[in-house]
């Protein structure tokens, strides 16, 4: 229910209508910048603490924890990418998209391995 409404959010922002304004130059947004280190990570984080809300705070099953999990995740990164393409404040970026699924992808296959005390 809440992916739903939160997909219907991402849509209508991406939806928008933008003002037109003189092309700006682009830079090349390289792949292993800076920032995609703070997007792997926060994604990474966003994956960790609500896996671990769902599966040790709300008795949620496995499956439904990494679903939710990486729906959140992967929608905080798209909505940031959204928001720089509205504010124009930053610019979207793919490389950004490939960093958040990373982190995510890490911290999803961090939290299937087995533990044994």
């Amino acid at each position: 229910m809440i992916s739903r409404r939160l997909t219907a959010f991402l849509l209508m922002c991406a939806a928008f209508p933008l003002q037109a304004s003189e092309p700006a130059v682009r830079r090349p947004d390289p792949l292993f910048a800076a920032d995609k280190g703070h997007h792997f990570v926060v994604s990474a984080a966003i994956y960790a603490v609500s896996y671990y809300a769902l599966r040790q705070e709300a008795g949620v099953g496995r499956d439904a924890a990494v679903t939710a999990s990486v729906g959140l995740s992967f929608s905080f990164g798209a909505a940031k990418e959204v928001y720089d393409h509205i504010s124009r404040k930053g610019r979207p970026s793919l490389p950004d998209l490939l960093a958040d699924s990373a982190g995510i992808a890490v911290a999803a296959l961090l939290f299937s391995l087995p533990i044994h005390p």
